[in-house]
């Protein structure tokens, strides 16, 4: 039965947590900005040793329809890390190693911001 939640970790609700000042309305949507980062920085599929386990009462889960209603999330997956048996697994992972390096990025001070996650854009004089 293929994977039907996509859930954090006990670190990974932690670091989610320290982006409450990024006014997401959705937790969905820190877990997709966990999910973007990680994917736009090349971050591979290994859960460490010390992952954690995703989910449990305390720790955020969506339902995949939830998070990804129209699949494209799990379309990029197989895209960029080809055909997965549970590509949904391998959105779980991304997502949680995406929150914790923003997380550690905030508590470092190379970003402050949300802002601080985009590119930089010229706009013509």
């Amino acid at each position: 039965m293929p994977k039907t939640t996509v859930a954090l970790t006990p670190a990974g609700t932690a670091a989610s947590k320290q982006m409450d000042s990024f006014n997401m309305p959705e937790r969905a949507d820190l877990v997709r900005l966990g999910f973007a980062y990680a994917v736009t920085h090349g971050f591979d599929l290994d859960r460490p040793d010390n992952f954690g386990v995703p989910g449990s009462k305390d720790n955020y889960t969506a339902n995949t329809g939830t998070l990804d209603p129209d699949r494209r999330i799990e379309g990029l997956v197989v895209a960029l890390y080809g055909e997965l048996d549970e590509p949904y697994y391998a959105v779980e992972t991304l997502a949680n190693k995406g929150l914790l390096a923003i997380a550690e990025a905030l508590r470092s001070g190379a970003i402050g911001s949300i802002s601080d996650l985009l590119p930089e854009v010229g706009f013509p004089d």
